[in-house]
């Protein structure tokens, strides 16, 4: 019924930038990546060592931002592995990063380089899954 017509640079590149095995290889081990930085971090705050105890405790949310913090990071984990809620799960976890640059810089004091480079990694998995992938169409 309608057609899709997008003549500007971005989407004649779109077309090219989406056959490109490379490229989906590229993001996919950056998926993989992320989801298992965010699944062993996700898990070691469900788990509660002393030492998430004490880092929460200190940001001074109390425990229960722990658990959720833990549980959105497991759960975005083994989301961003589906194509289908992969671009989802990317930005709930850049979300979530921007909050741990902000504590880190702001509460904790701590280096925030960490969290800084799992926030682009996760917004170039939002960009290359809203933007570029053929379901989209």
């Amino acid at each position: 019924m309608f057609e899709r017509s997008d003549n500007s640079i971005m989407g004649q590149h779109a077309e090219v930038w989406r056959s490109s095995k490379a490229l989906r290889t590229t993001f996919w081990s950056v998926q993989l990546m992320l989801a298992a930085v965010f699944f062993v971090a996700g898990t070691m705050k469900l788990a509660g060592p002393q030492v998430e105890i004490g880092f929460f405790d200190k940001i001074g949310f109390g425990q229960w931002f722990r658990y959720c913090t833990g549980a959105l990071e497991a759960t975005c984990a083994i989301l961003v592995l589906i194509p289908r809620t992969a671009g989802v799960a990317a930005t709930l976890l850049a979300m979530t990063m921007v909050g741990a640059v902000e504590v880190h810089l702001a509460i904790t004091g701590g280096s925030p380089v960490f969290a800084i480079v799992l926030l682009v990694l996760a917004v170039g998995v939002t960009w290359y899954h809203e933007l570029y992938l053929p379901w989209h169409q």
